[in-house]
């Protein structure tokens, strides 16, 4: 009987230590920077809208100049696609625009940028000459990939033009997020999350 007791302690005691030596795991804990990291891009759940005040489609594949573009720099001027296949990406594969049936509007997608060596990084993306600040912050794996860049998993907040659109602590982060930019007659941006 005394065997059995002691048997059944040391396997809740060594079940324990595994259960505890499991949870200290230092490839899974989460960091704001890499000191030794640098620029990536990583995917998303977010989905733009150029719209105007009427809610008119502003993207027009046939019209390359319609055609939002991401940059890593606030430039001067907007940056040029000179070739573009509908349904393809473009701007060194960073950029994406598709017909989404279900709002009747095409959509545009951009890698998230960022780099490691920070949890906060801003790029810009142009439609018609005017850039649309988009300020993002992650969170990183003690880990690399191939080509020595860092795991950036998480996208914890998005910002556009300093309205927050996207947060991984609210509800259903993983779902799209689709969000109306809506260019004024005035030359403002107003933002629109869909709800």
């Amino acid at each position: 009987m005394k065997t059995k007791i002691f048997f059944r302690i040391l396997v809740l005691f060594l079940g324990t230590i595994n259960f505890v030596s499991c949870n200290d795991d230092k490839s899974d804990m989460w960091y704001d920077s890499m000191p030794d990291g640098g620029p990536f891009y990583t995917g998303n759940v977010m989905r733009f809208f150029y719209v105007d005040e009427d809610g008119n489609d502003l993207i027009n594949p046939e019209d390359l100049t319609t055609l939002p573009v991401s940059s890593r720099e606030r430039l001067n001027s907007q940056p040029v696609i000179e070739a573009y296949d509908y349904r393809q990406e473009y701007n060194d594969e960073l950029n994406k625009v598709s017909f989404n049936k279900e709002k009747g509007l095409h959509e545009f997608f951009t890698y998230a940028l960022g780099d490691s060596r920070q949890s906060s990084y801003t790029f810009y993306v142009y439609h018609n000459g005017v850039a649309d600040k988009m300020d993002l912050t992650f969170q990183y794996q003690n880990h690399k990939v191939d080509g020595g860049l860092y795991y950036a998993s998480r996208n914890i907040t998005w910002n556009v033009n300093d309205i927050e659109v996207y947060n991984e602590n609210k509800p259903n982060p993983s779902v799209t997020k689709y969000v109306y930019l809506v260019k004024k007659s005035d030359g403002t941006t107003e933002v629109v999350i869909d709800k």
